[in-house]
């Protein structure tokens, strides 16, 4: 008798590769705000006029310290090779303080990925 102990599994990315999906920095554009990855594909589009729901800690690129506000009654995900056209930008970390290697970095972003539940189904879904 012969059984068949092939199974079929996915594949997890490794580490690195996750770290680069997660949230990099945001495009902030005249209809909202659209955080970006490691690699600046767009994740996600935050729209509304609601109140702001979220407020993360960022920088910009003098490395000034700034808040990015984030209206959450809008959330739609946004395909990687969408062009952005943006005003400004900022960043949730700069290279001393990556998610590879700094705690606080990879505690602050799964809180954020935690609380905008269609930020994490976009990255489990890339």
């Amino acid at each position: 008798m012969t059984t068949d102990t092939t199974r079929t599994r996915t594949r997890r990315k490794p580490a690195a590769e996750r770290m680069r999906l997660l949230p990099y920095g945001a495009y902030l554009t005249r209809d909202g705000v659209v955080l970006h990855d490691r690699r600046y594909r767009p994740i996600i589009q935050c729209n509304g006029s609601g109140p702001v729901v979220l407020t993360v800690p960022a920088h910009d690129a003098q490395r000034r310290a700034c808040t990015l506000e984030l209206h959450l009654d809008d959330v739609t995900p946004v395909a990687p090779d969408t062009r952005i056209d943006f005003a400004a930008q900022c960043w949730l970390y700069h290279d001393g303080t990556s998610p590879q290697h700094d705690r606080g970095t990879r505690e602050r972003l799964a809180k954020l990925v935690h609380a905008i539940p269609k930020l994490a189904a976009e990255i489990a879904r890339r």
